[in-house]
């Protein structure tokens, strides 16, 4: 008789392997993106403008539940807060967004015009 296995399950292994190694790195908390100017700590409700955080980019992983693609990043606030942000996009602060512009202006001169 064939020994059965049980169904293999859908883990998202790299989203925890994430989570747990900035939860290490001191990023408690959890934050939510609202809206264009604004992002959310879930565990206390507290509104952060945009220009109170530093987001920065920490890995794409496949979401095996969504089957898509999200992005986590590293949060950190003007008042001392540290969490991860996962979502759909690509999220950083204005200088940041700046940064990545002049970055690929100098890697790409030929995509842009001044």
């Amino acid at each position: 008789m064939k020994t059965q296995f049980p169904p293999k399950l859908n883990t998202n292994h790299n989203i925890t392997k994430w989570i747990i190694e900035l939860h290490e790195q001191g990023y408690h908390m959890d934050f939510q993106y609202h809206d264009r100017k604004k992002i959310i700590c879930i565990q206390d409700n507290f509104h952060f403008e945009i220009h109170e955080l530093s987001i920065n980019l920490v890995d794409q992983v496949f979401d095996q539940f969504t089957k898509s693609f999200k992005y986590i990043h590293s949060v950190e606030t003007t008042s001392g807060y540290k969490g991860v942000l996962l979502c759909d996009t690509v999220f950083t602060t204005p200088i940041r967004q700046f940064e990545a512009l002049k970055l690929q202006k100098d890697t790409f001169p030929h995509k842009f015009v001044d």
